[in-house]
Formats: C-alpha cells, structure tokens, sequence
C-alpha cells in the first residue's frame, strides 16, 4: 500500500494486499472527487470472468461501496438481482458475455484424457457436433451443465428431438465405455461387487466463434454461472454486510437475514 496517499475511503478484505480504496491526496496531487483505486481485485481480472461481468461489478462498487456515506443494503442487493436477470437474459439469448474460455490441449498431454474435465467438454461437443470439429489444441468457450444420468437430457426432447435422441445415445455409449474400462481394473477383493456408474458431465466446450446452441441453452447450470460471476464481489459484501452464504462447496448472496 502506497503510504504518500490519504484515502478517504479504504475497504480492506480478508484477501492479502486486496483492498478497494478513494484516494484523496496523492503524492501531493489532490483528488477533488476522489480517485478511486482497485488493488489485487478479481472482478478486474480477464482471467476471473467475462468482460460485461467486470463492468457490472466496477459500476456496482464504484456506485455503492466507494461513494460517501453508509452503503445503501437495498440498492446494493437490487443491483445484484440486476446483475443476475442480466446474466440469465444473455444465457437464454445464447450469448457468451458471462461465460469463460478454458485452454485445451491434446489428448496425449494427458495421462487419462477423460478425466480431464476440459478435455471431456471438447470430446461430448465433438460427438455431438462434428461438422463443428474443435482441432486441439484450442482455446473453447466452456457452457456450465449439469448431467449426471440420461435424465438430465431430457428438456432437449423439448426443442430438438433428434439431437436428444443423438446426444442420449452417445452419453449411454460413453457410459458403457467408462464402464468397461473401470471393470476392467476393478479389484473384486478389496471392492466387492462392480457396480456401473454414469459419466458426470458438467461443462460442454463450443467453438469461439459461436453462440450456445438453443439444444444447449435448456441445459445450461445458470446458477452455477451466475454464483461463478458473482463470486468476484463476495469479498466486498463481507464487509460489514451480512450477505454472503457458504454451503460445503460454495458461497452464493442471499437477501435473507441471517439468525444466531
């Protein structure tokens, strides 16, 4: 922290060297309205979400934590609700605003390909769609799912039938391929019985230059893209407001007012 500088406002976190902060004099050079200064924050990290996420999330910190006064508990909740509805609307739209890219490398840069969440997302849209053929190594946009069993699939059947019946097909010819590899080294002795178990899928790669397929939006894991973006500002709510909630795995921003 630079300590030729007076701040009006500072707000540290529990995160080393992560502070938001208005400066008001600086190396002898004074700020009438204040400047103000983002040190080691996620939300303004390409890396850490999409470009309109980091705007949201500056405009909300800008707006409601750096400015003078007491934060304002209801507007600050009502811009996230906003931030939320923005992120669903974009996602149904199929636009890829608020959605990452991951790198991923070819199959022999892994030892088990498969296990390799990226890789898997590349292979499922591969099968899926060939005439779409994403060559690796490659930099995808990766859409959050959730398919955990035949199941899952089934809100396609509402908008594509045959890619429902195309993409249920190869997840069961998957399925008997992870199986069979998975019997293959069980160990009877110490395990018991072989019992089969369904691939966990929860991301799909597309292409960069494309927009998520509609067969695609109906299986998007919104909450978990929204909680992702959001998860930038979790620090900040933490101060001094009661907002954020943590489960086992994860934290998510609740309006309910905690008890005890």
């Amino acid at each position: 922290m630079n300590i030729n500088v007076l701040f009006d406002i500072l707000i540290n976190t529990i995160n080393k060297k992560n502070y938001l902060a208005k400066i008001r004099i600086q190396e002898g050079k004074i700020f009438k309205n204040g400047l103000n200064e983002f040190k080691n924050t996620g939300f303004t990290k390409p890396s850490q979400g999409g470009k309109l996420t980091r705007e949201l999330i500056t405009e909300l910190i800008e707006d409601e934590f750096l400015k003078y006064g007491e934060p304002n508990t209801s507007k600050i909740i009502e811009k996230i609700d906003d931030i939320s509805l923005k992120i669903e609307e974009n996602i149904n739209a199929g636009k890829l605003d608020f959605v990452k890219s991951a790198s991923v490398k070819s199959a022999g840069n892994y030892k088990d390909p498969m296990k390799q969440w990226s890789f898997k997302a590349v292979h499922f849209w591969n099968r899926l769609m060939p005439d779409s053929f994403i060559e690796l190594p490659s930099s995808v946009t990766i859409v959050k799912v959730s398919i955990k069993s035949v199941k899952d699939l089934a809100p396609i059947a509402s908008v594509d039938r045959d890619m429902f019946d195309k993409f249920r097909e190869i997840y069961e010819e998957e399925n008997a391929l992870y199986n069979k590899e998975l019997e293959d080294t069980w160990d009877y002795n110490k395990k018991g019985k072989f019992k089969p178990k369904n691939i966990t899928l929860n991301s799909i790669a597309i292409p960069k230059s494309f927009i998520i397929p509609e067969w695609l939006r109906v299986l998007v894991d919104k909450e978990t893209i929204i909680i992702d973006n959001l998860s930038q500002i979790n620090p900040y709510l933490q101060f001094g407001l009661d907002f954020v909630y943590k489960t086992s795995n994860k934290e998510f921003i609740s309006n309910l007012v905690r008890i005890g």
